[in-house]
């Protein structure tokens, strides 16, 4: 299998040129705001580097330390009312409480899921360096126009709609405390950040291969085979970063999709129940908030996939193929067969952690899973309640 490496002799970035490294700045900085990744972000030489013993990984370990405190006496409050004995307890009011302690449970896994694959999403910035070169001195400059507005509005909702969401809970929520506030607005932000940054990369990934891929026809009259050839090394520069992409990011998705699945199925299950029993009332407004932002946030990251894997590979196996439709001679007909070769034999998609392709049929294998568990806890309800009742019913014993 073909392996990307840089050709020698490329120029590489203009210092000064608006590069991508330069549109990620403000998702960076709320990646560590947000403890999620603790790296020293250079502006002057556009690098990214981390190290286990310095000041930034100081700060990051002490404000998880404070942080995770507060999420367990969290777990310890939400779990004091059902943790005694002598009273009976329905299905739809203890899920609610597990629930959050599993929801909480993330800051458990931060320094596994984010600190230790750290190395990976610097060698993932470095390397989308090199394959932006790359690709800048074979095609001329890349113009993604939008990318640094997204991310800096991505920034500001990231840290905006995460206090909003619990000031809405406190109005809402009579068991929410305000000294639980710190370690709530920090679980929506890291679940926001960690999606956004997500879907950001799979959104600029996709454009990048798209951009390419439309200039090969350019290439291939101004430089003949050499075009291809070199279009060829630019693709498996991008397979390269699609893999590095799921690898570097693969844990934290699973955390987050786990996540998603623990809220939307203990949301739905909660509202089910809460219709079947004519309950309306102002829980019902935040219910509907945190399924909306659940919802969303499944379909962002299953789709942003797909839209990554389709600029990568499907826009190179289009263009392909128009061009072996126009171009007969020889060489450019082996340039054209070596490189689909490449792609069949790639077959790049995005995984997570090398263990299952994301993309939009996500959504659907998701989806019947969590209606499976929603339906499993009524049933569960139905019967405990009916068992209950007949319970009630028996005549005592003399």
């Amino acid at each position: 299998m073909p392996r990307w490496q840089p050709q020698g002799g490329l120029p590489g970035t203009v210092r000064g040129a608006p590069t991508m490294f330069d549109d990620l700045l403000p998702l960076l900085w709320t990646l560590r705001f947000v403890l999620i990744l603790p790296v020293t972000v250079s502006r002057d030489t556009r690098t990214v580097r981390f190290r286990w013993l310095s000041w930034t990984m100081l700060v990051t370990a002490v404000l998880w330390l404070f942080t995770s405190a507060i999420n367990y006496a969290m777990v310890c409050h939400r779990l004091a009312p059902v943790l005694g004995t002598g009273k009976h307890f329905h299905v739809w009011e203890v899920l609610p409480k597990y629930a959050t302690v599993v929801l909480l449970s993330y800051i458990v896994f931060l320094p596994v899921t984010c600190w230790a694959t750290a190395n990976r999403a610097v060698a993932l910035v470095e390397l989308w360096q090199r394959v932006e070169a790359l690709a800048t001195a074979v095609t001329g400059p890349l113009h993604l126009p939008g990318l640094r507005t997204r991310a800096r509005i991505y920034s500001l909702g990231c840290l905006v709609l995460p206090v909003l969401m619990q000031l809405l809970a406190l109005s809402v929520l009579p068991d929410d405390r305000v000294w639980m506030m710190p370690g709530l607005v920090h679980a929506n932000a890291f679940v926001m950040v960690s999606t956004i940054f997500w879907i950001w990369c799979c959104s600029a990934l996709g454009a990048l291969g798209s951009q390419v891929a439309a200039r090969m026809p350019a290439d291939l009259q101004r430089l003949g085979p050499q075009g291809l050839r070199a279009h060829r090394q630019i693709w498996l520069g991008l397979a390269q970063l699609l893999t590095q992409l799921g690898v570097s990011w693969g844990r934290l998705q699973t955390v987050i999709l786990g996540l998603f699945f623990v809220a939307f199925t203990c949301i739905s299950f909660i509202m089910t129940s809460l219709v079947l029993h004519g309950i309306w009332d102002k829980k019902m407004v935040w219910q509907g908030t945190a399924m909306s932002a659940v919802v969303i946030g499944i379909f962002g990251i299953c789709n942003s996939a797909q839209i990554a894997t389709n600029g990568v590979r499907l826009a190179a196996i289009r263009q392909l193929l128009a061009l072996s439709l126009t171009h007969k001679d020889e060489p450019t007909r082996q340039e054209i067969i070596s490189f689909l070769d490449n792609i069949r034999v790639e077959r790049q998609c995005l995984t997570v952690c090398k263990l299952g392709v994301l993309s939009r049929a996500s959504l659907l294998s998701f989806f019947s899973l969590a209606c499976t568990y929603v339906v499993v806890l009524s049933q569960f309800t139905l019967s405990s309640e009916i068992s209950t009742k007949k319970f009630d019913k028996l005549p005592s014993v003399a």
